[in-house]
């Protein structure tokens, strides 16, 4: 015996129908308590001591015996495709079964919205679900109905990097030293 075993073994499952002491590979027959050996936690597939679908010892599940609540088994949890309960689309109890209803980009049981089937009126606008897609290029002009859609930080736009000011020629000075300030506040050197 080694001196690490002096106050116990660390047993785990040996081949066969031992268990193995991890530390000084002394080993002995399992302890069966039913389906599931003291010494080690192997487990065989006899002696089980079911509640319903579940073993009481080891977990194991079987497919009988389940306690139903709607959908879900209150014992193991598994989940069977009957009796959801729908809060809008989805069941409240597993959070399956998402059932849309999809009128264009909306459905009409829950509200939810998907990026497709949307209808477009000539502004960009959508006439079901109320939003705004523009297609924008990388001037930031909206290649569906041709208008300008800026996203400024402090004084230029971050995509485009266009000027609050403009491009006038008298705006050119003051232009340059407000996209020089916009660099130094995003670098963090203001």
């Amino acid at each position: 015996m080694s001196l690490e075993c002096l106050f116990g073994h660390k047993w785990q499952n040996g081949w066969g129908n031992v268990c193995r002491c991890k530390r000084c590979d002394k080993r002995r027959k399992h302890d069966w308590d039913g389906c599931k050996c003291k010494g080690c936690g192997q487990t065989r597939n006899e002696q089980h001591l079911w509640d319903g679908c579940k073993c009481k010892r080891c977990g194991k599940e079987r497919d009988e015996q389940h306690l139903w609540d709607g959908c879900k088994c209150k014992r193991c949890g598994k989940v069977r495709d009957k009796q959801h309960l729908l809060d809008g689309c989805k069941c409240s109890r597993c959070g399956k079964g998402e059932r849309h209803v999809w009128d264009g980009c909306k459905c009409t049981i829950c509200g939810d919205n998907r990026y497709s089937n949307h209808k477009l009126s000539e502004y960009c606008w959508c006439e079901i679900c109320h939003k705004t897609y523009h297609n924008l290029d990388r001037f930031c002009r909206c290649t569906r109905c041709g208008g300008e859609y800026h996203d400024y930080g402090t004084f230029l736009c971050k995509r485009c990097n266009h000027s609050i000011l403009g491009d006038t020629p008298i705006n050119i000075d003051m232009k340059k030293v407000l996209e020089n300030t916009e660099r130094r506040i995003r670098s963090g050197n203001y």
